[in-house]
């Protein structure tokens, strides 16, 4: 599944989510009927994370120097609503930080919508 760059962890998870859906959809019945392909997965091809293995990238070290893909990509990932993700320390009390993403295209849209403000 290719990562778009407006793609967060809730974006990515729901069109997998769906794509899952059309594949079991179009196998299901050679599934069922035990002629489907068995292909072995190669295990160094992917990965996945518990939510407990990930908890501890979510708080942003403001004294910390990131680059600024990975800090991207970090809130990228983390911003998964309902999920507090991503946050920072201020007086003691976490920020929680989330993007929004658009294309060029979808943000001429939404303004011209009034989805979008700007100050």
């Amino acid at each position: 599944m290719p990562i778009e760059p407006v793609d967060t962890g809730e974006s990515l998870y729901r069109r997998l989510e769906r794509t899952a859906v059309e594949l079991f959809d179009e196998t299901w019945a050679r599934l069922r009927a035990g002629q489907a392909p068995r292909i072995p997965q190669n295990p160094a091809a992917g990965c996945s994370h518990r939510a407990r293995d990930v908890g501890h990238i979510d708080e942003i070290e403001l004294d910390r120097a990131y680059r600024a893909r990975e800090l991207i990509d970090l809130l990228r990932a983390r911003t998964f609503p309902p999920h507090p993700g991503a946050y920072f320390r201020h007086d003691g009390r976490k920020v929680y930080l989330r993007l929004q993403l658009l294309w060029e295209d979808q943000l001429a849209e939404s303004e011209s919508d009034g989805s979008v403000h700007r100050d």
